[in-house]
């Protein structure tokens, strides 16, 4: 007389261990049918699920004897082709063992439960329904957490097309819901999201690089991605292509530039957005001076800046992105590079031209405290990567004639998150190197640098010396009497620095921001080629110009116009 109960037991057993040792296997499984079939493989899959939870319901509920003789016949032969396949990749057995501990420790806890609900002496009678809840537990978790079929998705685009300068290329950046290859189409030519010569496929966010004449000949492109579901060693399964079109907008020299600069949005939108538009269809292009996100904890933080980004230029004109210090902050801080422009190592220091007339460079400090600050945590590396990028400002100098003094180059444009031109008088972390840093600079004939940061908006003319120390004078800034604290000291800049953010709709730091609000105050600027003159506005959300305070002379204020030369 068998016993119809363990025999049902064993063939679970068989049948979880066989789908367990299929899956293991997952990097070769395209060998089973793939070149005939390209769903074979997920077919098989699929049917061992099948017996796996058949195989349970059997021994969990009813010990039938024709389906439990069934189930085993198919059980053993499902089991001999999966030994047999297993010898075959033997060399692969390295791989299989890594994959192996994880299902077996998910099936120990599901049997653990089987055990205590079922077996348990206290455990009277068999429940129908906790058993087949079980059982599709089981092959949920089997399926989802060892198989690509968590990757089946509808695809769709979900943030950008972004067009970021760097050098004299664009980068273009977009996210997908699903994985898959990434490309931009303009004209006949089709540029890939590649690396090393092999596209991109993993990602849900993807870059290319165009050369920049291409795109502002053409004046519109077309984003795409192809689905990737499922990918192994030697097989895939692709889904459906998705595309959009975009038109772009190069920069118009022949009426002058006009361009916007934002920074610390801090994940507040809609005053900066419409900020922004300031110059509404007119604007050659937008700086994003940094600290678009408090923090970057998960890839939903990523795509905020990529967000924003593509709020103030829509896809159709250039943004030209510099690095926040909150931009560093969280796990995901080192996934920033795909998201946003770099240079060709990854790093946010950079030189871009426009045009045939406009030039630049983005610097980038990094965090603003040393590398030994305790919220670091012993992962801070600013100070050499700071110091790399001396040596960077230093290798333009002496090209220069490639750079910014070469042939038609009439504006020159800084932009650095933390301002290089003074620094805060209370901690002085950068004193010495900013100093340095300006030893450097001030060869460049740069007509302005633009920062953030500090959550403030004013002008800081060039003829600051160093050492020299400013503090808050200007009642009409302050909002009060004059401060006896000095704020900041000059590092030797020869330079004109504005600092271009704040919440709010004025000047004034009487007034506390609002950063829930919708009131924002950054900087519009416009550069008259044929003068040589860049005027300055500060302007807030309701695109209204603000009287400029002095912040450091008594009741001095510069007008709606600040006029640079």
């Amino acid at each position: 007389m068998w016993d119809k109960k363990w025999l049902s037991i064993t063939n679970s057993v068989i049948a979880l261990f066989t789908l367990m040792l299929y899956l293991s296997m997952h990097t070769m499984i395209c060998y089973i049918g793939f070149a005939t079939f390209h769903a074979m493989p997920y077919i098989i899959m699929g049917l061992l699920v099948v017996l796996a939870v058949l195989s349970l319901l059997d021994t969990l509920y009813k010990h039938k004897k024709v389906m439990t003789i069934v189930l085993t016949i198919i059980n053993l032969c499902t089991f001999v082709v999966g030994i047999a396949y297993f010898i075959g990749f033997i060399r692969q057995i390295k791989i299989f063992l890594r994959a192996m501990p994880v299902l077996l420790g998910i099936y120990i806890i599901i049997f653990l439960i089987v055990y205590l609900i079922f077996y348990f002496p206290k455990v009277k009678h068999y429940n129908k329904l906790v058993a087949i809840i079980l059982c599709v537990v089981l092959s949920l978790v089997t399926i989802i957490g060892c198989s690509d079929i968590k990757n089946i998705v509808i695809n769709h685009f979900t943030e950008g097309a972004v067009v970021y300068v760097v050098e004299d290329d664009y980068q273009i950046v977009f996210t997908t819901a699903a994985k898959g290859t990434g490309y931009v189409v303009i004209g006949d030519q089709t540029y890939y999201d590649e690396k090393a010569g092999s596209l991109v496929d993993s990602q849900t966010v993807h870059k290319i690089t165009v050369p920049q004449n291409v795109l502002d000949e053409k004046k519109s492109y077309t984003i795409g991605s192809k689905t990737i579901f499922f990918e192994e060693a030697f097989s895939a399964i692709r889904g459906r292509t998705i595309t959009k079109d975009f038109t772009f907008r190069p920069i118009d020299e022949t009426d002058g530039l006009q361009y916007y600069t934002v920074a610390d949005a801090h994940d507040s939108y809609s005053g900066v957005v419409s900020a922004a538009d300031y110059y509404g269809s007119k604007t050659d292009f937008i700086i994003v001076g940094g600290d678009s996100v408090d923090f970057l904890g998960d890839k939903t933080s990523l795509e905020r800046v990529l967000h924003l980004n593509y709020e103030v230029s829509k896809g159709q004109i250039p943004v030209v992105f510099a690095r926040g210090n909150h931009e560093l902050k969280g796990r995901q801080a080192s996934n920033l590079y795909r998201y946003v422009g770099t240079n060709d190592n990854d790093e946010y220091y950079y030189t871009f031209t426009l045009g045939q007339t406009v030039w630049g460079i983005v610097l980038d400090m990094g965090e603003s405290y040393d590398d030994d600050w305790y919220e670091f945590y012993g992962t801070a590396m600013f100070e050499s990567y700071r110091n790399k990028q001396l040596g960077f400002v230093q290798g333009i100098i002496d090209n220069k004639d490639s750079e910014y003094d070469a042939d038609g180059i009439e504006h020159r444009i800084a932009i650095s998150h933390i301002a290089t031109a003074i620094t805060s008088y209370e901690k002085l972390y950068f004193y010495d190197y900013f100093i340095d840093l300006n030893l450097k600079l001030n060869q460049i004939p740069l007509d302005v640098m633009l920062n953030g940061h500090i959550h403030e908006a004013f002008y800081v003319p060039d003829n600051y010396l160093v050492g020299d120390k400013l503090d808050y004078v200007n009642t009409s800034y302050i909002g009060g009497e004059a401060n006896d604290t000095i704020e900041f000291i000059a590092t030797g800049a020869n330079y004109n620095s504005l600092f271009c953010s704040r919440h709010s709709d004025i000047q004034s730091i009487s007034k506390n921001e609002n950063m829930l609000g919708g009131g924002y105050l950054g900087v519009a600027l416009e550069y008259k080629l044929d003068e040589g003159v860049l005027e300055v506005r500060f302007t807030n959300s309701n695109k209204e110009i603000i009287k400029s305070e002095n912040p450091f002379k008594v009741d001095e204020s510069y007008g709606k116009v600040i006029y640079l030369s």
